[in-house]
């Protein structure tokens, strides 16, 4: 599946459907896709054991995500594959575990940094294209601009940080001193009123839509449900992992050991991602041709969540348990093949220094 993207016929060759724009009465407002509730697993990241979720529930809750998925997948911006999301998470990660923030605000101030600084890069590179002629000038004003810009990301970095903060707590969250503070380490010296002008810069690039897709937590949280894990009629997947002969592992044991695979996943995003484009392509430097397509699979948040829980099974478990979990994504999601999940997870067992992953663990394709 996953191979489609470097085809002649690869849907990325299309031209990109333009954003949608969610005009509100407020200046901000979260979006909550129906039948997301109750999710599976609070802000901390931590499963709900005491919500029974229906079959129907959950077959709901992927309709969701994928239609959010695909969604993104079809809107994404080809500089993803640029940004360096290594070093962003290595100061996001940080800041959130030095004040105590939650999960999702980790992945929600990468999703709002990332769209701040495509859309922001955009709007100033096409003025310039639009105000000067092709010639040194323009290089020296677009040079001009990315400086700029760079010298201006520490602040942007630890502001979106803030508003990621604010979505999930109205009491323990960043504000400007703090952002301040957290600047000042990374000498960067700045002012509390430039923290909140830069809030408002942000908020007024990406017109105020901070939320516009679930959380990787969300993505991930689901799995471990879909898995069996989390409560329910758990007979099947027991079943499964008694004939498999993988040992039982708690939900929330499963959970914590995903959460931080994904935290290892995006603190060496680059290598897993570049691993991953070996494996597809053969190249061991991504192709600027290839690289539009490629922001297409950096973007598929499902097949993501499906490889960090099948590589946390497999680290914490065993190679049955792994098998076990596989069978049961693809079995519900039809998009994404045990190929395709094994091959992501493989690159994401690498990275965390493990031997190589079997990619014949499962013989079906």
């Amino acid at each position: 599946m996953l191979q489609q993207y470097f085809g002649s016929d690869a849907p990325w060759r299309s031209p990109p459907s333009r954003r949608r724009v969610y005009h509100t009465s407020e200046s901000v407002t979260i979006h909550t896709p129906r039948g997301c509730e109750p999710a599976p697993c609070d802000a901390r990241g931590r499963i709900n054991t005491q919500v029974e979720i229906s079959g129907e529930h959950i077959k709901d809750l992927i309709k969701v995500l994928e239609a959010e998925n695909e969604r993104e997948m079809s809107e994404v911006h080809p500089a993803l594959a640029f940004l360096d999301i290594t070093s962003i998470m290595s100061v996001i990660v940080p800041v959130t575990q030095l004040f105590s923030l939650s999960q999702h605000v980790k992945y929600i101030a990468l999703e709002i940094f990332q769209r701040y600084m495509t859309s922001h890069m955009n709007s100033l590179l096409e003025y310039v294209t639009e105000t000067t002629s092709k010639g040194r000038k323009r290089e020296r004003l677009i040079k001009a601009v990315e400086k700029k810009v760079a010298d201006q990301s520490p602040l942007r970095l630890i502001t979106c940080i803030m508003i990621a903060s604010k979505l999930f707590s109205h009491k323990k969250n960043m504000t400007p001193q703090m952002c301040q503070k957290c600047l000042k380490r990374m000498k960067v010296m700045t002012s509390a009123h430039a923290v909140i002008q830069s809030e408002r810069n942000i908020l007024e690039q990406i017109d105020s839509r901070l939320y516009r897709r679930s959380s990787m937590v969300v993505y991930v949280g689901m799995m471990v449900w879909l898995g069996g894990l989390g409560g329910g009629d758990l007979s099947n997947f027991r079943q499964g992992v008694v004939q498999a002969g993988a040992p039982m592992m708690e939900p929330k044991q499963l959970l914590s050991h995903a959460l931080y695979v994904l935290d290892v996943v995006y603190m060496k995003h680059k290598e897993v991602y570049l691993d991953l484009y070996t494996i597809l392509s053969g190249f061991t430097t991504i192709m600027n041709d290839h690289r539009a397509a490629y922001s297409h699979v950096m973007a598929d948040r499902m097949l993501l969540g499906a490889a960090v829980v099948a590589a946390a099974g497999l680290i914490a478990g065993s190679e049955s348990m792994c098998a076990v979990l596989v069978a049961t994504f693809s079995h519900h999601i039809a998009r994404i093949s045990n190929r395709d999940i094994l091959t992501l997870a493989s690159c994401i067992v690498r990275a965390t220094g493990l031997a190589v992953y079997p990619l014949d663990l499962l013989a079906t394709p």
